[in-house]
């Protein structure tokens, strides 16, 4: 494990020591979910899941995703790996719950709508983008899997596509925090349109969720 590399800003190395400081409270694992918008890349807040190492089956997660989140049970499970993805397609009305694999937290949850703007719905309140700080390096990286998945057309989100927000997150505070006490073990993206229909660039985001934890 090789601890991040401040790229000039004092106040980025010093966040994410404080970052980490409570990720890593407790030993467990940790799924760090970032926003950013679709057109801009901008960040616009992060939350952090942290909690011990309890593993969930796919049912158990999709009635966690639906009291959490209000979608989970009536959706069908999209992409691979951590976290579950559970997308209710809609048709006036649909969204998308998400929970960890590897804690059974739910880390996100938000409307889809016709003819409008579906609000996020889980969690309640989101973190500052200012505490993210930019500029930060992390020897680490994301991990060795990357993955992506847009909502709009229920397909995979192609690496080249992905390559913008990817650079953004890298810039953050998160991976550096991560890898000051454990490890990245992956990172997955959604596209999150908010609406249906005609695709809105106004209003869709990039959901980003960075994986990780401690390990003995």
């Amino acid at each position: 494990m090789q601890d991040p590399v401040d790229s000039g800003q004092s106040p980025c190395d010093e966040r994410a020591r404080r970052l980490a400081q409570e990720i890593y409270a407790h030993p467990g694992a940790v799924t760090a979910v970032a926003r950013f918008d679709y057109s801009t890349y901008e960040p616009l807040g992060f939350e952090i899941f942290a909690g011990p190492y309890s593993a969930i089956s796919e049912a158990e997660a999709r009635v966690r995703a639906q009291t959490d989140t209000g979608f989970g049970t009536g959706g069908g499970l999209v992409g691979s790996g951590d976290p579950f993805v559970f997308y209710q397609s809609p048709g006036d009305f649909g969204g998308v719950g998400v929970v960890s694999q590897r804690t059974g937290l739910s880390v996100f949850g938000g409307e889809i709508v016709w003819d409008g703007r579906g609000e996020i719905s889980y969690p309640s309140s989101w973190r500052p983008a200012s505490e993210l700080r930019t500029r930060c390096t992390s020897s680490g990286g994301l991990g060795p899997s990357v993955s992506g998945w847009n909502l709009a057309t229920s397909s995979a989100i192609q690496e080249a596509e992905l390559a913008p927000v990817l650079d953004r997150i890298r810039e953050t505070v998160i991976p550096a925090a991560i890898w000051f006490g454990g490890y990245v073990f992956d990172t997955k993206v959604i596209l999150y349109p908010r609406s249906v229909g005609a695709f809105d660039p106004s209003s869709a985001e990039w959901i980003v969720f960075v994986n990780g934890g401690w390990l003995e």
